[in-house]
């Protein structure tokens, strides 16, 4: 297949979600001798940020000296964005070589195995990433779940130095249940005996902890005293050591005092956002709780003897590039040029990370967002979360197959929250728009009997508007942005 036929192809295949199983991409794998059983790796998994964990473990990793690759989605541009190796996208040809390779043996397994047929989309491109970092001999890879976790063909994973599940919260419940406990409950199935780091809290974290006395896997609990999205929170931060010998805790907290003192300044990062913070700091409790980099967390004067180690020193510095230098689009990311700021928020619990980023960068005052999100989407508890009265909400049509939340459900809903709305039929056009009322500073060219003409005790122009627009509501929304902007 050439490139263009391996995305056809890969877009044509079936997503696994009505009757998830495991036995198919497991038995694939088996078939090959297991190649990813001889890949360690990160496993990374949780409602939101396990992309931006991902990255920042990747990139800390590479910064090390170290081949890594990275897997995860969704893709904003191309298909090719979620195989990467040291930071770089696989090339097209390769891209298509690797997708011949896998569809030559989903073929042949589907012969063999007619009972559960050939391998789905997402096993596809988890057999992909695998077939790649296998063929490039990388020292580790970086895995975030798809969806979920006990189900995910990711799980198939064997050789995991760190299981991460960042936090859980209520998404995607038509797939993985309506409660947080449900959903923990699939989400906690990627622990498997390896040590777990995870900023999870609640009845999440109860069930989280139960799954690892089980599987027998330390638990290290990321607690934030000051507030997930605390400034401060690089020194605020406290760790709950479970289910380890005492040994394990006293090295775990050896390491983190080590990084307290060496390493954590918020200018380190270069992904934006407040949220972004927690991130960084739950991918650098990963690093710390391996047993791979023991020796480096040492004083800054003394070395390793090792020829493949780097000083002490040279390893607060690699790690600071590592957070330095995560690339992440899409997340929080600032497009001076046109004014805007692409976010893929797309359930509450994004939403109010958002909000509370933004406000962080530009207070308290209105903002100009640009919305759409999945009809699967709780959009009532996701707009409460993203926004506030006097704001203007821009809903454009967007292309694609999945449906979207019509404009009248989000119309009715911004106009209980003070919140100006109006639709558009294509996202430039939204963009235009959102420039002319940041221009402006007011509601010009609000249309009578929308929510702008119910929002009491407020005249146009009223309060202060921030100077950027604020994309989000989907990975879908952020895409069609980029598209739009290139």
């Amino acid at each position: 297949m050439n490139y263009q036929e391996s995305l056809d192809y890969i877009k044509s295949l079936t997503p696994t979600l009505e009757r998830p199983t495991m036995a198919r991409i497991k038995l694939y794998f088996e078939e090959l001798g297991d190649p990813q059983n001889k890949l360690p790796c990160w496993h990374v998994g949780g409602t939101n940020g396990k992309g931006s964990v991902t990255t920042f473990i990747a990139s800390m990793l590479t910064a090390c000296g170290l081949k890594v690759g990275k897997f995860t989605g969704p893709h904003l541009s191309k298909f090719n964005e979620r195989l990467v190796i040291d930071g770089r996208d696989v090339g097209d040809e390769r891209f298509a070589a690797l997708a011949s390779t896998v569809y030559s043996q989903s073929c042949a397994f589907a012969e063999r195995h007619p009972q559960l047929g050939p391998l789905t989309w997402f096993e596809f491109l988890a057999a992909m990433a695998v077939q790649y970092f296998s063929e490039e001999k990388c020292d580790y890879a970086v895995f975030e779940v798809g969806l979920g976790g006990r189900f995910d063909a990711t799980n198939a994973l064997a050789n995991i130095v760190v299981s991460t599940i960042t936090n859980i919260d209520l998404d995607h419940m038509h797939l993985l249940g309506d409660t947080v406990e449900k959903i923990a409950a699939e989400k906690a199935g990627i622990i498997k005996g390896a040590p777990l780091v995870t900023a999870a809290g609640g009845a999440a974290l109860d069930v989280l902890r139960a799954r690892a006395e089980q599987e027998d896997s330390p638990t290290v609990v990321l607690k934030t005293p000051g507030g997930a999205y605390s400034p401060a929170l690089f020194r605020e931060f406290e760790l709950s050591v479970e289910n380890a010998s005492s040994k394990f805790e006293a090295e775990l907290l050896r390491r983190v005092a080590f990084l307290k003192e060496e390493i954590f300044l918020p200018d380190d990062l270069a992904l934006s956002g407040a949220y972004q913070r927690l991130n960084a700091l739950t991918a650098a409790i990963a690093i710390c709780v391996s047993d791979r980099f023991g020796e480096r967390f040492s004083s800054s004067s003394s070395s390793s003897s090792s020829s493949s180690s780097s000083s002490s020193s040279e390893f607060v510095q690699s790690l600071r590039r590592g957070l330095a230098q995560a690339y992440w689009p899409g997340r929080y990311e600032m497009i001076a040029a046109a004014g805007q700021i692409l976010d893929g928020a797309h359930n509450p619990a994004g939403a109010r990370a958002l909000r509370l980023s933004l406000e962080e960068m530009f207070g308290a005052i209105n903002f100009v967002f640009i919305f759409a999100c999945f009809e699967n989407k709780d959009l009532e508890s996701l707009l409460a979360q993203l926004l506030r009265p006097g704001d203007y909400l821009l809903n454009p049509r967007l292309l694609g197959e999945r449906p979207f939340h019509q404009f009248e459900d989000i119309e009715a809903i911004c106009l209980k929250l003070q919140v100006q709305a109006r639709h558009f039929e294509n996202i430039a056009a939204a963009g235009d728009h959102a420039r002319d009322l940041i221009a402006s500073g007011n509601a010009s060219g609000s249309t009578p009997g929308h929510a702008a003409d119910l929002a009491p005790g407020r005249s146009a122009g009223s309060a202060a508007i921030a100077p950027m627009a604020v994309v989000t509501g989907s990975f879908a929304t952020v895409r069609e942005a980029k598209a739009a902007l290139s």
